[in-house]
């Protein structure tokens, strides 16, 4: 028979598991694979309930999730922004009792533990940390949940290997490995001992249920799935002032980036919390980073050039976003790839959406402002692999090897053909090519 875990003031809340009973977190993991499979019957367990979600930090997965659960059991929840609320003003504790006067319950989002702490001892209704600096609970049932689900219902006995710095997450991995019998393998070339709970870690240790080594590519090869995180907090990782530390922890990591070279041959299934940093982390996935790195000539264009009297043309790649090199050839008679003057003339963007992402031209110019972005830390990793050559490099990716000769320097960079497939969009290829610092071609495409 379940018992709800016992807590102060008969209240649950939710800081991490390890404040939970073993029983406790194996019928809540049961019960979200029950809810999960059979959500029709759990339409209104929450109605007339309302969740508050509290966010100081960004979110894109916690708040989407926590809302459209209370929707579909049929409660209300409120997003309510740390900066916009008088959380910002008074005491937590404060803010937090007339929280517990109007809501259900209360999800929050935090920077620092001690402030999750404040309000788990002011609230008469539960609380549940939806991330703090140092654990991040929901994030780990989820994961578990994952691998009880890929392992058709129980994780006991997974070969769970965590690549990446020390975290909140790796904090509340190993509380709920312990638990559920999942082996943890820690490859974490960066901690920082403030943040890790030796608690819980000696408790999984004790277990025989904890491995810590920074030897990757063993334990790829024992892992049944393999986990990584950002390498920064998600908050600096775009503030220029932590440039420095970025580009430190980047050359750092970057042996332990989990990309084709270290996976291959492995069977394991690869598992992120999001958001993704593609080129960081995790070797760039993206589809619609696709290049021609070789020209397939058309034939029939050549007979129509020529019968034109054109006696050379600048050749391009027919498909994708960035294209890729141009190549200039003449037009004589035989094999238009034996008549090549001169390969890498220009390189060659065309805004195309597809029918996935990117859809829209918009959705085209961020592709390309984001790919500009992620040369710029590819070359990067690039120069480290070149000073460090018995080292895992970075993944060989042609379409920011491409946009490299894009973004060059003065005097080393390419030119660039732009299709910008409206004339709605030619004013806004100006303004991306001077932020960029591209050297542009405009050209017409009949549109």
């Amino acid at each position: 028979m379940w018992s709800p875990p016992t807590v102060m003031n008969n209240v649950k809340h939710l800081i991490d598991w390890k404040f939970w009973r073993d029983e406790d977190i194996r019928h809540v993991l049961e019960l979200a694979r029950t809810v999960k499979h059979n959500r029709k019957d759990y339409q209104n367990h929450m109605q007339g309930h309302t969740l508050v979600m509290l966010f100081q930090k960004t979110s894109t997965r916690t708040r989407v999730s926590f809302e459209a659960g209370m929707t579909e059991l049929g409660g209300h929840a409120i997003n309510l922004d740390w900066r916009a609320s008088n959380f910002a003003l008074s005491k937590v504790r404060f803010e937090t009792k007339y929280l517990s006067r109007n809501a259900a319950m209360i999800m929050a989002r935090l920077k620092d533990n001690a402030d999750i702490i404040e309000m788990e001892d002011a609230a008469s209704v539960p609380v549940i940390n939806g991330c703090c600096n140092l654990y991040h609970p929901c994030q780990a049932l989820a994961d578990t949940l994952t691998i009880a689900e890929d392992r058709g219902g129980n994780p006991d006995g997974a070969r769970l290997t965590y690549i990446g710095v020390y975290n909140n997450v790796v904090n509340s991995l190993v509380s709920i490995s312990t638990t559920l019998g999942i082996h943890l393998t820690l490859v974490c070339p960066v901690r920082d001992l403030d943040t890790v709970d030796e608690e819980s870690r000696q408790r999984l240790q004790d277990a025989g249920l904890l491995t810590e080594t920074l030897e990757v590519a063993d334990a790829v090869s024992q892992a049944d799935y393999v986990y990584t995180d950002t390498w920064l907090d998600m908050e600096y990782f775009n503030d220029p002032s932590y440039q420095t530390e970025k580009d430190r922890r980047s050359e750092l990591m970057l042996p332990y980036q989990i990309n084709s070279t270290l996976m291959a041959g492995s069977r394991a299934k690869i598992m992120h919390d999001m958001p993704i940093h593609p080129g960081y982390e995790i070797a760039e996935v993206q589809p619609h980073y696709k290049v021609s790195e070789t020209l397939t000539a058309n034939h029939e264009a050549f007979e129509k050039l020529r019968a034109l009297g054109f006696t050379a043309a600048n050749f391009i790649p027919a498909e994708g976003i960035i294209r890729g090199s141009a190549a200039l050839s003449l037009l004589g008679e035989g094999d238009p790839n034996d008549l090549i003057l001169t390969p890498k003339t220009t390189q060659h963007f065309a805004y195309e959406p597809g029918k996935e992402y990117p859809k829209s031209l918009m959705g085209v110019i961020a592709v390309i402002r984001q790919a500009a972005f992620d040369t710029q830390h590819y070359m990067r990793m690039q120069k480290w692999a070149a000073k460090n050559p018995s080292g895992i490099r970075s993944e060989y990716n042609p379409a920011l090897q491409s946009m490299a000769q894009v973004i060059a320097d003065e005097g080393q960079k390419q030119l660039t053909i732009v299709e910008p497939g409206s004339v709605l969009m030619i004013s806004r290829t100006a303004a991306l090519a001077e932020e960029l610092g591209i050297d542009p071609v405009i050209v017409a495409t009949g549109h």
